[in-house]
């Protein structure tokens, strides 16, 4: 789609690429009027900078970049990428300023390195053509000159959105994943449901991320149905993609039943009924330490290990809650003695007392005798998480106190960092076609 609509010369820069032959590149200067102007020119070009300039004026801010060897596509893609972002901060320009990118002078190689490179910018294309040809090359001839203006194919591409989208998702930013969704929805008729189905998949994980496990299986399951007819060799790219979001599904859709039964009223659970739920709280806990939350993080872990006990506890048919003297007294020890004077059937038992009384039940359960390793570390963790700032005190908690923390929390789970659920991570050619 063609726009000739010139914008506000306060609000673009206008790039050319140089080549022998200059008078295109005038037009172009004077069809546009550009405030600010950056040239692509070789060592070899350079001298024509300044006869462009001689022969426009009025230019307020220019540029030029020197390509270090205008024959080499790598080198020239590189020189532009690092270069641009300098002479726009050098204009007093952001970084999101519109650039018009003329690709009529200069090799052909530095044509296709700065459409290449302009991929990564708020950009546009423009082109000096002509009705009539001659001379070498069968170049435009002077005075038949016509500004063809054009939309970055990019955009209709949608390779910055879709960079975008994964960078977000990847970062757990997934209201700003789901508005790139939105967008490459609105953009691309044919892969309308593809972005549909994508969005629905990002709002999913957004809610399994805040634990709303129910919603997160509805929205991921309606996700698969929107993207089961693009899991084909046509697509083969999303394929392996559509693979961890159905492995995602069965993952959450144990998590889902476990965190519905846990909200229940108390019960005697199953065993293995609640250890899925367990481990996707520690999941959780290692997705805020990866984003520097480890305040968040230390949190979860803590209450990962409270509830480590309360579910084993509960596998037995005791409410650490609400513990029975009978159950003590069966239990034996000093628990029982410590208990004597508390109203019957109303004992709250703390997490030490949980895991005494876990392991008075079942001598060498894996959590109580982590328990009884790492006591004394487990309370001095517990007391760096007291003093943190999302709990009693001002010190935020730093990247080493949850590491030690996870590496106890995992432990007391039995089981290793590969076996905590995770999100896929997105990647540009999987959502893109």
């Amino acid at each position: 789609m063609t726009n000739t609509n010139i914008p506000d010369p306060h609000d673009f820069a206008l790039v050319l690429s140089v080549g022998s032959t200059i008078r295109p590149l005038i037009e172009s200067i004077n069809y546009y009027h550009p405030l600010y102007v950056i040239f692509i020119a070789s060592r070899e070009t350079n001298a024509n900078v300044t006869e462009i300039l001689q022969q426009t004026g009025g230019i307020l801010k220019h540029g030029t970049i020197t390509l270090s060897d205008y024959q080499n596509l790598l080198e020239c893609v590189r020189d532009i990428r690092e270069e641009l972002p300098k002479k726009l901060d050098a204009m007093s320009l952001p970084a999101d300023t519109l650039l018009i990118a003329d690709i009529t002078g200069g090799t052909k190689v530095m044509s296709a390195a700065l459409a290449l490179a302009m991929m990564e910018f708020n950009s546009r294309f423009t082109y000096v053509g002509g009705d009539k040809r001659g001379g070498p090359g069968d170049r435009v001839e002077d005075g038949h000159e016509k500004i063809m203006p054009m939309d970055n194919p990019w955009d209709v591409i949608g390779v910055r959105e879709a960079a975008s989208l994964a960078q977000a998702f990847n970062a757990g930013q997934f209201e700003a994943a789901r508005e790139k969704a939105d967008f490459l929805r609105s953009k691309n008729s044919e892969y309308n449901a593809f972005y549909g189905g994508i969005g629905a998949a990002i709002e999913a994980f957004r809610h399994w991320d805040s634990f709303s496990h129910d919603n997160a299986c509805k929205e991921l399951k309606h996700a698969l149905g929107r993207l089961a007819p693009y899991d084909n060799r046509r697509h083969e790219n999303f394929r392996p993609l559509y693979a961890q979001l159905q492995a995602a599904y069965e993952t959450l859709a144990k998590i889902s039943q476990d965190a519905a039964a846990l909200l229940e009223p108390f019960r005697q659970l199953e065993p293995g009924l609640g250890d899925a739920y367990l481990r996707d709280l520690v999941g959780n806990a290692r997705r805020r330490a990866q984003r520097g939350h480890y305040d968040d993080a230390v949190a979860r872990l803590y209450s990962a290990i409270e509830k480590t006990a309360k579910i084993a506890l509960a596998q037995k048919g005791v409410n650490n809650s609400a513990v029975t003297r009978e159950t003590l007294e069966k239990a034996g020890g000093e628990l029982a003695e410590k208990y004597a004077g508390e109203p019957d059937g109303e004992i709250r038992l703390p997490l030490g007392a949980s895991f005494l009384l876990l392991g008075s039940l079942e001598p060498g359960h894996s959590a109580a005798c982590a328990y009884g390793r790492h006591m004394d570390a487990l309370a001095k963790n517990l007391e760096t998480r007291n003093k943190s700032l999302l709990a009693h005190g001002y010190r935020p908690v730093k990247a080493e106190d949850y590491q030690k923390l996870f590496g106890i929390a995992l432990q007391f789970l039995g089981i290793g960092e590969e076996d905590l659920p995770d999100f896929p991570a997105l990647e540009v050619n999987s959502i893109l076609f």
